[in-house]
């Protein structure tokens, strides 16, 4: 049985979204940064995608291709914030790109077949080693070269980036439900550019908002507004890293989704408590597995997970069975106080049936 790999990668504060299609060795990868813990965490998520990279190379290539570099087939930059980007020179380029790394963990070359970048390319001039890898990207006017880099048109949205017909990944698509959308302020501007994809497969969805906001969540409602059924999702990852700016109450409510993630470190207060609340009815409640709209609670999801206070910094560590993943996690084998990046993988069956394991939850959990 095929199964869509979604691993949400422990970056630090950053994100970083690594996805393996169902034929074990089509690839894409939805940003790669990190503005805090970068050196330790963002290193383990390197040296987990380039293990990762040469694994499904070797076993899909023939030997003469195996000389090649692994490929990301697919890579999206959301926006142009560097903790979405700023550890993929390091995964692309080589040791060369960036020496800020622990020796062991510069990865050799990947090669990128296609990328497409939220905002304009001169939005990336300020991190020099990106802008030149994407300009690499886009050939002269004058070469026969494919252009490899897509950048797209303000207010872009409700289109099919890629649909699978046939073969191994049949029935996957990845739609593009928003970009580049008019920010509410100079502060917000970089958000609204962010790409938000929605994976479809098995007839089961999962959105992935980049750094959106609830400007953007009311403008993705609004294209579909003769057909919010659309938008309805199993998974969801909460936007801009769970800040109380993103997942509004509509949102969620147009969304329902079973279960949510998001990624975030001890820095401002990233994912928040109080956005998880929103997913419960009775919000004087502090469980958050006990009244909670839509969230799937199950028996065999028993794990940890923190969020921030947005009054104090202070962050909170819960248990729960319900359907609510964090890279950030209460260590099961040691003190309250003690917390622990994780990793967690969401797997899609051709049947829409999911699973999810964490890299500290014991066993996985049963499809559902």
């Amino acid at each position: 049985m095929a199964n869509l790999e979604i691993h949400f990668l422990d970056v630090g504060q950053g994100d970083g979204t690594f996805i393996i299609f169902p034929d074990g060795k089509t690839t894409m990868l939805v940003d790669l940064g990190s503005l805090k813990n970068g050196k330790i965490a963002g290193a383990d998520a390197l040296k987990f995608l380039w293990y990762s990279l040469k694994e499904i190379h070797s076993k899909s290539h023939a030997v003469k291709s195996k000389l090649k570099p692994p490929t990301i087939n697919f890579l999206f930059i959301t926006h142009p914030d560097p903790d979405h980007y700023n550890l993929i020179p390091s995964l692309i380029g080589g040791s060369k790109t960036n020496n800020s790394l622990p020796t062991p963990y510069r990865c050799p070359l990947v090669k990128v077949e296609d990328c497409y970048i939220g905002g304009k390319l001169a939005d990336y001039s300020n991190h020099n080693s990106i802008h030149s890898f994407l300009k690499l990207l886009k050939p002269p006017k004058k070469t026969k070269k494919r252009n490899r880099l897509h950048v797209f048109q303000k207010g872009g949205g409700g289109t099919i980036i890629k649909e699978y017909k046939s073969g191994l990944n049949k029935g996957l698509k990845i739609h593009l439900l928003g970009v580049n959308n008019p920010g509410t302020n100079h502060n917000t501007e970089s958000n609204s550019n962010s790409i938000v994809l929605m994976l479809e497969y098995g007839g089961t969805k999962i959105i992935l908002p980049g750094d959106a906001e609830s400007n953007v969540e009311t403008i993705i409602a609004n294209r579909y507004q003769n057909n919010q059924a659309f938008l309805q999702s199993r998974a969801l990852k909460l936007g801009h890293h769970g800040s109380k700016q993103a997942t509004s109450r509509n949102w969620i409510n147009i969304v329902q989704p079973e279960t949510i993630f998001a990624s975030g470190d001890l820095r401002w207060s990233h994912p928040y408590c109080e956005v998880f609340k929103r997913f419960k009815t009775d919000q004087n409640n502090s469980q958050f597995d006990n009244n909670v709209d839509y969230i799937t609670t199950r028996n065999d999801l028993n794990h940890g997970f923190v969020c921030g206070n947005t009054n104090n910094a202070d962050y909170e560590q819960h248990s729960t069975k319900a359907g609510i993943f964090t890279n950030l996690s209460k260590s099961p084998n040691a003190q309250n106080s003690v917390t622990v990046g994780e990793q967690v993988l969401l797997q899609i069956q051709d049947d829409g049936e999911i699973a999810i394991s964490m890299s500290n939850m014991n066993n996985p959990s049963a499809w559902f």
